[in-house]
């Protein structure tokens, strides 16, 4: 089935004069040292996510990592209708938050799954959601160890190359996917994203080139959870008229973006930093649609390295 994507660029169309953003809004600073954390389930179809999250997370819209963004629950619907974006493959969430697209990825059968963030408050959520879930996959009737996906959770400010080295000291061969959700609300922080996000890329590309991975390397392991080809099932079909249906496999490497565009000023900066890292970047054909608070515009991205094109 092939991802089409919309070769369009919106950022030729929008305004160039500034326009104001008022980034410190999107912030309270109690948020970050509230670890009154209670148990949510997500569901998505019959998939069920429990994550530990601040109560805000049952609002609509909150903007720290220790809530749910509105772009992981729109990440992680897309990857319940493509689940074969994920399955047997290794995942990095960049921007993980409570980590609710990565932790969607293990349920959807990724081998291994890398949390990551830089505030050490949500990594303390993260990694205890990451924790709970291990024990769920444990648990699972006859569920053997070695097929359970590895979770497991890292630092990473994506300015600081002292984090990506050890992550990548660690992933020599880097990830066949990255993912990402809701991580674009400040300006500043778009460019050293897409430098961040270029580095993963280019070292899953130069592990292939070099021969010390084949392209694809599926879970050969037979996975004793529940089957989930009914849910899926359903799930491809309920957003066939979207056009998610009929298409190909993914690139060898690739970064997967659900982005809310609160600023068109951002989109710019987003469509901008991406180009002159030397990464493609186009939106997934069929994925746009509004956010859940009804207001805003959402859609999913995806980045490649340009020589991948």
């Amino acid at each position: 089935m092939a991802v089409e994507a919309d070769a369009r660029d919106p950022s030729s169309n929008l305004p160039r004069e500034d326009e104001a953003e008022d980034e410190g809004s999107f912030f309270e600073a109690s948020l970050f040292v509230d670890t009154s954390y209670v148990l949510h389930s997500f569901s998505f179809n019959d998939i069920h996510v429990p994550l530990y999250c601040l109560a805000a997370a049952t609002t609509d819209y909150d903007l720290t990592g220790q809530i749910v963004w509105p772009g992981a629950t729109i990440l992680a619907e897309y990857l319940t209708a493509r689940p074969d974006v994920v399955a047997g493959k290794t995942v990095i969430e960049v921007g993980a938050g409570t980590g609710l697209a990565g932790l969607m990825c293990a349920h959807l059968g990724s081998r291994a799954v890398t949390l990551t963030d830089h505030n050490s408050e949500v990594l303390q959520v993260v990694q205890r959601n990451a924790d709970h879930h291990t024990q769920l996959f444990a648990h699972s009737s006859g569920c053997e160890p070695q097929a359970a996906p590895s979770l497991e959770c890292a630092e990473l400010e994506w300015a600081s190359q002292k984090h990506l080295e050890a992550i990548l000291a660690a992933h020599p061969t880097g990830f066949d996917i990255v993912i990402g959700a809701d991580i674009c609300y400040q300006q500043c922080h778009v460019p050293p994203l897409f430098t961040c996000i270029k580095s993963l890329l280019s070292a899953r590309q130069h592990a292939i080139s070099a021969g010390s991975l084949p392209p694809s390397q599926p879970n050969t392991i037979s996975d004793p959870r529940p089957s989930l080809e009914p849910v899926l099932n359903a799930a491809q079909e309920s957003f066939a008229s979207d056009g998610l249906q009929n298409q190909t496999s993914l690139p060898p490497s690739c970064f997967i973006l659900a982005y809310v565009e609160r600023h068109l000023s951002t989109t710019r900066v987003v469509w901008e930093a991406a180009r002159a890292r030397g990464l493609h970047l186009e939106v997934i054909e069929g994925t746009e649609r509004m956010a859940p608070d009804g207001f805003h515009h959402a859609r999913i991205y995806k980045a490649t390295l340009a020589s991948q094109c």
